[in-house]
């Protein structure tokens, strides 16, 4: 279940990975801490509800989403008063969990998706630069440069696998081509220290941004404009 959990959140664009019991978990977040974190309550060894209490006071921020079979209102009050922020039965509908952890996400990055909250990221066209709300710089290939400047064009809306296509008619189009695409921006974004989730899969569609990006293009008289205001 864990391994298809991790493929369907793959397939929508998030970093997942899966972790066999508390312990494993917990010796991974040595070395990074997740967003937002589905929980299981029936695990070996250290079960679910305690692991939702250590996670909430040792990482405040991140999201908890417990996922399990126990539905009584006994159980519901125990996984909130452990630190869930929300507590869903199994066996859940992909798209529902899908949903849930992108609103978790947004809520916790303070914003609304693409188009609310203060755009936290800048396009530089003219340098082929992508710059995180903590300066943090990224150096983009000329095709992933076009490709955001279109998404952030596309809006909430995204952009089809037959618009990208047509966006670098010269490079491979086949969708699995596109994926890797995908997933080496993504990579470098993540090697940056930035959210790799920046590009999600809109599910057999295409791909649209999951945080705002506001794009600087440089003037006609050769010096760079400012980013373009949020549309009201």
């Amino acid at each position: 279940m864990a391994a298809s959990i991790v493929d369907v959140l793959r397939d929508a664009g998030w970093d997942a990975r899966s972790f066999p019991s508390a312990e494993a978990f917990r010796h991974a977040l040595a070395t990074f801490v997740p967003d937002v974190a589905v929980v299981d309550l029936n695990l070996p060894g250290e079960d679910g509800v305690s692991l939702t209490h250590f996670l909430r006071e040792a990482h405040p921020r991140v999201g908890i989403v417990m996922l399990t079979a126990r539905t009584s209102e006994g159980d519901r009050r125990v996984g909130y008063e452990a630190g869930a922020d929300v507590y869903v039965a199994k066996p859940a509908r992909p798209d529902e969990l899908t949903t849930i952890l992108a609103r978790m996400f947004e809520r916790l990055r303070g914003g609304d998706g693409p188009g609310g909250g203060e755009a936290p990221y800048s396009l530089d066209v003219e340098r082929l630069v992508l710059v995180g709300p903590d300066g943090t710089e990224v150096q983009l290939l000329p095709r992933e440069a076009a490709l955001l400047e279109r998404l952030v064009e596309a809006g909430a809306d995204g952009l089809t696998i037959e618009t990208i296509r047509e966006l670098d008619p010269g490079a491979a189009t086949s969708k699995g081509s596109i994926e890797v695409r995908i997933t080496r921006l993504r990579e470098k974004l993540g090697a940056a220290g930035l959210p790799r989730r920046l590009v999600v899969a809109i599910r057999g569609v295409g791909y649209r941004l999951a945080e705002r990006v506001v794009v600087s293009k440089p003037a006609p008289n050769g010096s760079s404009t400012p980013p373009a205001p949020p549309d009201p």
